[in-house]
């Protein structure tokens, strides 16, 4: 199964019907180097608008949580969980 089967997938699923009627799409990144999996759920309305995964609090805690420094955050994020955002 190819990516965009699976994001078609979760688009038409019933349990997602408030969020794909709302315009929001899966909220995911992928990377086929990633060493890590993250998994979270009910994005908040800052991640439902920048569409990027705990690009809120929750966010700043689990960087925190992995030692992951607030200064190079992101960066270091991607390079640590996978760096592409779809």
């Amino acid at each position: 199964m190819h990516l965009q089967e699976i994001i078609d997938q979760l688009k038409t699923d019933e349990r997602n019907a408030s969020y794909t009627a709302r315009g929001i799409g899966p909220i995911f990144q992928i990377h086929e180097k990633a060493r890590i999996l993250i998994i979270g759920q009910a994005p908040g309305k800052k991640v439902e608008e920048s569409g990027i995964p705990f690009h809120d609090k929750s966010g700043e805690k689990l960087m925190a949580w992995m030692g992951i420094d607030r200064r190079r955050g992101r960066a270091s994020y991607r390079r640590i969980c996978g760096g592409l955002y779809l």
